[in-house]
């Protein structure tokens, strides 16, 4: 696997369709507040410590366009893919190998971590995708983690949250690092509910740059 640049954050890809919540993961896993209207603009991209158990490391959280062009340029130094698909739309989900098939030719030198996220648990009475299928279809695509959760809510989120980064960790110790970047803020997620900020970090608003 390819190495890691920290001192730009390790890329995590967030990859699905247009209306899948992308955006809204991506604030729920940097541990903001989630505009329960739909207004809030979309989040291209947010760098944030991850902390769990005693690893920590500065991450760099990418919603992933649409376009199959502009996704291939930001292959380059990403190191995990989430595969994300709305619970209550087929072809969110069926597009995820789609999608997959696009982005795994492109990783030339090494093969990376990917994961599986069902968003709109809080519609689950809409449901159209049974969890057994999804996790099958994680299970084949040998994900590292795979959840299923509300962007709206938070349900689901810290647990996701929790399997993913210690897989993480797990298979990529590498990236760990002290105290990650101390001008980001950081996610702890030995400490309840995710979407609560460590007090001891400052934001600084640093995305990280897409290139």
């Amino acid at each position: 696997m390819a190495r890691a640049h920290l001192e730009e954050g390790v890329r995590v890809l967030f990859v699905g369709n247009d209306g899948t919540g992308k955006s809204s993961i991506v604030r729920r896993l940097s541990g903001q507040r989630i505009d329960p209207t739909g207004n809030a603009p979309k989040m291209e991209s947010h760098r944030i410590n991850v902390e769990v158990d005693e690893h920590v490391s500065n991450f760099c959280f990418v919603r992933a366009p649409e376009d199959v062009a502009a996704l291939k340029n930001l292959i380059g130094s990403t190191v995990l893919v989430i595969l994300i698909y709305d619970i209550t739309n087929r072809d969110s989900f069926e597009r995820l190998s789609l999608w997959w098939d696009i982005l795994k030719p492109e990783f030339h030198a090494y093969d990376p971590l990917v994961a599986v996220l069902g968003n709109k648990l809080d519609l689950a009475a809409s449901r159209q995708i049974p969890r057994q299928e999804a996790f099958d279809f994680a299970l084949r695509n040998q994900a590292i983690a795979f959840g299923e959760i509300s962007s709206l809510n938070g349900e689901g989120m810290t647990d996701f949250s929790r399997e993913l980064f210690r897989n993480f960790f797990q298979k990529f110790p590498s990236c760990l690092s002290k105290d990650g970047n101390p001008s980001c803020p950081t996610v702890n997620l030995n400490k309840g509910t995710i979407g609560a900020i460590h007090p001891k970090s400052v934001d600084k608003g640093g995305c990280c740059t897409i290139s």
